[in-house]
């Protein structure tokens, strides 16, 4: 080991006194430019064609590099599953060699609906992340983003939309490599389910960030790449003119969505607009809610039969723009804008039972009303240097505002031995943030193979809240002062990062430490005695050490630090009283929790058979918790930094590729997770998993079949579990005319058991257990164009 570290400082400093040609290039396809990952590249003596001197495979950008100590006349052979082999001749002189981009074909051009896209790997694999090719899946053109996360290694889909990364429900969310807020918390999958899975070509799920990102999301990050992004990867350097538009249309009895997606390109300046609208009503769901409260003289149980009409509305447009100042400087800019609505209308009652058998009830109506808007601006200068073209700077900053305003009615009626005064009430709850962020990166090389990068960070973020509760006087709502909020959460974060990264024959490693210091201020307009200020800092380690067992085959052991901040919904004290009996509230004075985590990954890739399995160890302390008691026979929902968990997992993804016209894919994941919380005196542990099993065939008369089916054990939280459910997917497209310019397509998602997902929570506390049953209609089927 000694030996091992003491080569690997030397490499550092030391440059090899042998001459050696170095040659580079990039492995693109021919119909797009796209970068091919994992293509094989051979080195070859004019004389020798059975044996090669030298093979590489290309990176997850399609880049490769070679060094030799021979020299004179040689070839390169590029090859790929599916498609004809590339050659170039080169002649090896000593001196470095950038062959550029090498094209590959289909291996028959005379069959039309013989592609290169349908060859190349749906999913690209690193020890710290693996992306999904969206571009490779049939499903991308009638699914939503929700969905297609169900088939993407490490995610998780609960029947309840909640999403979990590596067993994990801290995450954040980027779009082309930047922090959306509009994707944070709850908003995840609501935003998701309404936007089409066109809208991007990947999803990227980095499990070991590494110190350049932020060290927020506990699960790793999900990053969305767009057109824009990939465009931008592919074409670097190339000087192309022209124009694609994607026209998508999905229609079925629950909803509608339309998107439209324009790339523009001409000589330098190329521009990305997209506008997509969706509407979304799934119809009635049904929630019973059995509630126990244990008492010194006995239980009170609470019976609540409830009836929701839930409709959604999503607005989404982005503009991005790029342009190449010279071959050294790259301007880019974009912008984002989308409005959601959602109008929520409910009836029920509450039935209750009181320890002396004594009843009472009362009938609710409630009506709410959700606007979220998100608009984000961004501007990035990226600059590489004449004298070392793989030295990097990049100045960026990003502008965010997300304002949300919900709007609630709750009206009460046919009283029954109502002890509870129940009033009439209007909710009005005004809550914003904004975002200013300024980043500065900078990577270079220190010798051959190794790299430092290095950076700075700074976020002010200001998170506002109006909260307003009336009662009903018998006129009018009057507004009640004592249970309204007026405050202002400051949260400023500063942040620098070294990095380095670096490989010594067959291993490569990457290490780095960020340190973020965050600074919070809260400022209540009219209760200033309740103002504080909180300080701290975090230093957040982390490291991926990869051995390339062969050119298909690596090991990877990771470790990582990461936190988690509250959300606004966390801190946000407003106590939400729209159902009297159980009300919900945040707690401004949460801190960040902090995760330690270790793995191990080993990663396969070959012509048919791509596998990927990770194992991974983590402890979180200071967990933020939702739990709940009971407080003047009122249940009581908050939050607090009350747990500690420790998560142990496997996961697995294969995919199969029997023939040019099969795909095969299982994506499953196991985990034991316990949870302890000393203030609370209680622990809930248990296993977890879930699992899908995809199926995509290739039919006669250009018609193609994708198959899916998902099933999800319980899952475990503090005070409770939340059941699993089953359910498959399928889709059958078929395109037209010359480049496949249309494409039709017909698509449904049914649960395995009845129209509906049936799911049961359950929770327990010290003076309280609490039963819900929810029934959702979920089952659709319908046709899609593109």
């Amino acid at each position: 080991m000694n030996k091992f570290f003491s080569f690997l400082c030397l490499s550092l400093f030391c440059l090899a006194a042998t001459a050696q040609t170095d040659l580079n290039g990039i492995v693109v396809e021919l119909a797009d430019s796209t970068p091919v990952p994992y293509a094989t590249v051979r080195l070859y003596a004019p004389t020798t064609e059975q044996e090669a001197t030298a093979i590489v495979v290309t990176d997850v950008n399609g880049r490769f590099s070679i060094s030799t100590k021979r020299t004179g006349e040689a070839r390169l052979v590029v090859s790929v599953v599916g498609a004809q082999p590339a050659e170039r001749s080169v002649t090896l002189s000593g001196q470095a060699i950038y062959l550029g981009f090498i094209s590959i074909q289909p291996a028959d051009t005379n069959l039309s609906e013989a592609t290169v896209t349908a060859a190349r790997p749906i999913v690209r694999m690193e020890p710290d992340k693996v992306g999904y090719d969206l571009q490779a899946d049939p499903d991308t053109k009638s699914a939503t983003l929700l969905e297609m996360l169900r088939k993407v290694p490490l995610v998780t889909v609960d029947g309840n939309d909640n999403i979990q990364v590596a067993g994990n429900s801290n995450f954040k969310v980027y779009v082309d490599g930047k922090p959306q807020p509009m994707f944070n918390g709850q908003n995840a999958s609501l935003i998701m389910k309404s936007i089409p899975a066109s809208y991007a070509t990947e999803i990227e799920v980095i499990t070991n960030p590494g110190a350049r990102y932020d060290a927020e999301g506990t699960g790793g990050i999900i990053n969305i790449k767009t057109a824009m992004a990939a465009g931008a990867s592919a074409g670097q350097g190339q000087s192309l003119d022209g124009y694609s538009l994607n026209l998508n249309t999905h229609l079925t009895h629950r909803g509608q969505r339309g998107s439209a997606n324009f790339i523009w390109q001409k000589n330098k300046f190329s521009l990305n607009a997209n506008v997509g609208v969706g509407h979304m009503k799934p119809g009635k769901s049904q929630f019973d809610f059995d509630r126990i409260q244990h008492t010194d003289i006995g239980d009170m149980t609470s019976l609540l039969r409830y009836d929701n009409a839930l409709q959604n509305n999503m607005t989404h447009a982005s503009l991005n723009l790029s342009y190449q100042i010279d071959s050294l400087r790259l301007l880019t800019a974009g912008g984002n804008m989308m409005f959601f609505n959602q109008h929520n209308d409910g009836i029920g009652t509450t039935n209750t039972t009181l320890p002396d058998n004594s009843h009472s009830s009362y009938a609710q109506r409630t009506r709410e009303r959700t606007k979220y808007t998100d608009i984000s601006a961004n501007i990035d200068y990226q600059r590489s240097f004449a004298g070392c073209k793989e030295r990097f700077l990049t100045l960026s900053y990003q502008f965010n505002h997300t304002p949300l305003h919900k709007r609630g009615h709750s009206f009460f009626s046919d009283f029954v031995n109502i002890a509870m005064p129940l009033i009439d009430r209007y909710s009005d709850d005004k809550s914003y943030t904004t975002e200013h962020t300024a980043q500065a990166d900078f990577t270079t090389p220190l010798t051959e193979g190794h790299t430092l990068s290095l950076g700075g960070k700074f976020i002010g973020r200001t998170n506002n809240s109006d909260a307003t509760l009336s009662l009903f006087d018998g006129s009018a709502f009057i507004p009640d002062a004592m249970q309204s909020t007026l405050y202002k959460h400051y949260n400023d974060i500063g942040a620098a990062y070294a990095e380095y990264e670096g490989s010594v024959g067959k291993f490569k490693l990457k290490a780095g430490a960020r340190y973020e210091h965050t600074w919070q201020r809260v400022r209540h307009a009219e209760k200033p005695e309740n103002d504080f200020s909180l300080n701290y800092g975090n230093l957040v380690p982390s490291a991926t050490l990869t051995y390339q067992m062969a050119p298909t085959q690596s090991l990877g052991m990771t470790y990582k630090m990461r936190i988690t901040r509250p959300f606004i919904q966390e801190l946000n004290p407003y106590v939400n009283t729209t159902d009297p009996t159980s009300i919900s509230y945040g707690n401004p004075e949460l801190e960040a929790e902090k995760t330690n985590a270790i793995g191990l990954v080993y990663s396969n890739f070959s012509g048919i058979l791509i596998i990927r399995a990770q194992a991974e160890a983590s402890f979180t302390s200071g967990s933020i918790e939702e739990y709940s008691f009971y407080k003047d026979n009122v249940l009581n929902t908050t939050y607090g930094n009350i747990g500690s968990s420790t998560n142990a997992g496997f996961n697995l993804f294969v995919n199969l590729r029997p023939s040019m016209n099969t795909s095969i894919m299982l994506n499953g994941g196991t985990s034991y997770i316990r949870y302890n919380s000393h203030a609370l005196a209680i622990s809930n542990h248990g296993w977890q998993c879930n699992l899908m099993l995809g199926l995509q065939q290739t039919l006669w008369w250009k018609l193609k079949l994708s198959l899916n089916l998902f099933t999800n054990s319980r899952s475990i939280q503090l005070q409770g579990t939340n059941s699993g459910f089953s359910a498959m997917m399928g889709t059958l497209t078929r395109s037209f005319f010359k480049n496949d310019m249309l494409t039709l397509g017909i698509g449904g998602f049914m649960p395995l058991q009845g129209t509906s997902l049936k799911f049961r929570n359950v929770s327990h506390g010290a003076n309280f257990s609490n039963r819900m049953s929810i029934r959702i209609p979920v089952a659709q089927i319908g046709i899609t164009a593109t």
